[in-house]
């Protein structure tokens, strides 16, 4: 009798057993491999406040080193995928900003606290000046540093994300159109406007006739106690601009330059003259008119013969395909006993 036959169909039987082992051994492994996934990645969730216990809102939440973020509700309330042991990065306006570590999936409560160095600032309020610590108001103040490291051309624009419940909106992307600032949203919506009282000097007058380099400082009042003296005219709330003057001793002279280049994001696509032409006479007919174009004309157009009266040319691209943008500032001020002079050179 051989032996090897039999060996064979011995190791074969044992082998056809051993296949469904190896399917539930791979099938564990990957069981293991979703479960050991499912617990690092999760979602979390938070509630960030001051120490008052209010909601701060817009408050940016950024998983350190990688782009995926997120800001808080109306509520302060936020929601981000992460992977535990990811370290969040908290900041807003205002606002130290802190780094917390995700260690479980239960809800965050965070408490931001007030940045002590800005309360030592001098600010300006109705009546004259007060530091920012004395204050009980809701007051913000932005110096000339933080204006002048923006290279913009007008003053609202400026002001774009430099003190807490201040919104700026480009409402238009018109050449010089300004744009429009709220304090806290629209406080009334009467026939005198939703946009806030703008003091230059004490003067009524628009945000947007001030250079950004000639400002000293700005102050915003933000709620009825801090712009109460100004009466209903302050319901949108206040804007302090004081600009720069001259200081006693020697004369003080101040360079500033930037200069760039900008194009349009997209711009329109516009048909040739002759297509132009063409559609033009369509129209006409449809309405029963004589077409404006001859045959000949819409030619000539086509191949260019006579650019000069007949020309193919796209304004809008030449004009702003690429454009130069340049700002020069030279300002000289000096103060004798009773002399005050600012002088500006634009």
């Amino acid at each position: 009798m051989k032996i090897n036959p039999i060996i064979n169909r011995i190791m074969r039987n044992r082998l056809e057993c051993m296949q469904p082992i190896r399917f539930l051994v791979v099938l564990l492994m990957c069981c293991l491999s979703y479960t050991t996934w499912a617990q690092t990645q999760s979602n979390v969730n938070g509630l960030v406040t001051d120490f008052s216990g209010e909601p701060l809102i817009g408050v940016s939440i950024l998983v350190k080193g990688t782009s995926n973020g997120t800001v808080t509700d109306l509520d302060g309330k936020f929601s981000l995928s992460a992977e535990m042991g990811n370290m969040l990065q908290i900041s807003y306006v205002g606002y130290i900003s802190q780094e917390i570590k995700v260690e479980s999936n239960k809800l965050l409560r965070i408490i931001m606290e007030e940045d002590t160095k800005k309360l030592e600032e001098v600010v300006v309020v109705g009546y004259g000046t007060q530091k920012k610590v004395n204050l009980t108001g809701a007051v913000s103040a932005v110096s000339a540093e933080d204006l002048a490291s923006k290279p913009v051309m007008s003053t609202a624009q400026a002001l774009a994300g430099l003190a807490p419940g201040l919104s700026v909106l480009q409402t238009s992307g018109r050449p010089g159109q300004g744009a429009t600032v709220k304090i806290r949203g629209t406080g009334t919506f009467s026939k005198a406007g939703t946009d806030p009282l703008v003091l230059i000097d004490g003067l009524s007058g628009n945000i947007d006739d001030v250079d950004p380099n000639d400002i000293q400082s700005i102050s915003f009042l933000k709620d009825a106690a801090s712009a109460s003296i100004y009466g209903n005219r302050a319901a949108n709330g206040v804007i302090l601009i004081e600009t720069k003057k001259g200081a006693q001793g020697k004369t003080t002279i101040t360079y500033s330059n930037s200069f760039g280049w900008q194009r349009p994001t997209e711009l329109p696509d516009f048909l040739p003259s002759w297509e132009y032409a063409e559609y033009y006479n369509m129209a006409m007919r449809n309405m029963g008119k004589q077409e404006a174009y001859l045959p000949e004309q819409i030619q000539k157009y086509r191949d260019g013969s006579d650019p000069d009266n007949y020309p193919n040319v796209n304004h809008l691209k030449w004009c702003w395909n690429l454009v130069l943008v340049f700002n020069t500032n030279i300002i000289s001020a000096y103060k004798e006993e009773m002399l005050r002079q600012v002088i500006i050179y634009q």
